[in-house]
Order: C-alpha cells, then structure tokens, then sequence
C-alpha cells in the first residue's frame, strides 16, 4: 500500500509549473471617463508568476519599473510597491482573481476576474476595470479594459 501511495504522489504534478516564471507583457488599455473614450498606447512592463504550495495556486506579481519613483502604470496613483493579482490553475487553464484597488480615497476601481489563454510561451487575457474618481465632490465613473499578451523570457 505504501508503494502504491507514493507512485500516485510521485505521479502528481503542480498544473501551475507550466506557467512559472518570468514575462514581458504588453498591455493595451482602454479607458472611459467622464463621457471620452482614450485608447492609451501599449504599455511594457514585466511580470513573474510564481507557484504557491502543490495546488495550482500562483500569484501574478508586476514588479514596479525601476525606472520610475511611482508605478502608476501598474499600480494606480501614487503606489510604488508591486502589484499582486492571485489565481489558480487547472487542467483549463490560468484563472485569475479579480482584485479591488484604492490607491487613495479619491479613486477605487476592481479589475475582473480573467482567465489566460496560453499558447506556446504566450500568455492573453482581457480584464474590464470599473471605478470612480471623486473630484470636486462629485463621483466620476471610469471603465476600461487592459488586453495582456505576456511572452515567457528564457
């Protein structure tokens, strides 16, 4: 019995080793504010995903630019710390949490949940973004959407 426990222990494998490791993704960003749509040009940046325990879990880490004091690209206003999204993957695939953000007490906006498509070494997704800015008192809605194609650097 103990033979047979450790051959089916042996057999298993994480589904997130797949997808460890480190990427260059572009992002393509769509943004809506006070009635103006503005398609923003592509964004560069990298991003790690790194396996957590056996299960499939991984968190999606987009380390802030070291070029910049502040990663407002990827982090939202005035944040300088990495963005961190969690998922989980399965036998179909990398799903991504969706997360809530607050940069500071005039805007909040939630990315949605996604789940990545990989082909070869080539991760893409799309996430909507729905939010609000206060300005002059008054609540702002802003949407949006970030389409992510990420290439595994070897």
């Amino acid at each position: 019995m103990a033979i047979t426990t450790m051959g089916i222990i042996s057999c298993t494998s994480n589904p997130a080793k797949k997808y460890e490791g480190s990427y260059k993704v572009e992002v393509d960003r769509s943004v809506t504010a006070m009635g103006a749509t503005n398609n923003e040009p592509t964004i560069t940046m990298d991003m790690n995903i790194i396996a957590e325990g056996n299960d499939g879990t991984v968190r999606i880490v987009f380390p802030p630019d070291p070029n910049e004091k502040a990663c407002d690209e990827q982090c939202g206003a005035g944040e300088e710390e990495e963005m961190v999204f969690t998922g989980k993957v399965d036998k179909d695939g990398l799903h991504i949490d969706g997360k809530t953000l607050s940069p500071d007490p005039e805007i909040t906006y939630t990315y949605s949940a996604a789940d990545a498509v990989l082909e070869g070494e080539t991760l893409t997704w799309t996430q909507t973004i729905e939010g609000s800015a206060t300005l002059m008192g008054k609540e702002l809605p802003i949407t949006g959407t970030n389409k992510y194609v990420a290439t595994k650097q070897k």
